[in-house]
């Protein structure tokens, strides 16, 4: 089960099952890191330890899993790093945000979304000038994120111009008059 070795499960005093498993180091810190899960037998302590690493292999948080899906990536990003920063109002805009981006791009890889920005651009050219911005801006401060965390080499949303209001409104023609002559 260990990635790099040092997995575990014992019995605490408490009677409470603990199974424990060595991960990669932080990519940014170095740092040693730990899955953790309990359970009332060792069973059950270990299927919740394998349900948290297949998460992370998911999620493409370790070394040999492949790229997070879009929707994977902006669920991890919001809930550790986003959403305790935020207003109520600003969490609410963040989560529809995420649900677009998940409605036009969900199911992509992060590392390929270099290719699919056009078609981002163009699914979020139904919604408001607002709406829009909002929606590319959260794109590109996940995918900030995920740069950082070296899941990706480069921001793609920083490659391409962002949505602008122009581009993003649908154009309503006024209704013509009737000529009088």
């Amino acid at each position: 089960m260990a990635m790099g070795g040092g997995g575990s499960t014992y019995k605490s005093a408490d009677g409470i099952w603990h199974a424990a498993i060595d991960i990669e180091p932080d990519r940014a810190t170095g740092r040693r890191r730990r899955l953790t899960a309990q359970g009332k037998t060792k069973a059950v302590a270990n299927t919740r330890l394998r349900m948290k690493l297949d998460a992370y292999v998911r999620k493409g948080l370790t070394p040999n899993s492949p790229s997070p899906r879009l929707m994977d990536w902006l669920e991890t990003w919001y809930h550790e790093r986003a959403e305790a920063n935020l207003r109520p109002n600003s969490r609410r805009s963040y989560e529809n945000a995420i649900v677009r981006l998940n409605r036009i791009a969900g199911a992509r890889r992060i590392n390929s979304l270099d290719k699919d920005m056009a078609d981002i651009q163009d699914g979020l050219k139904c919604y408001s000038p607002k709406t829009a911005t909002i929606t590319w801006s959260v794109l590109k401060n996940a995918l900030e994120a995920a740069r950082d965390e070296n899941l990706i080499r480069r921001n793609p949303a920083k490659m391409v111009r962002p949505v602008s209001a122009s581009s993003s409104s649908l154009k309503v023609n006024p209704p013509s008059l009737p000529d009088d002559g």
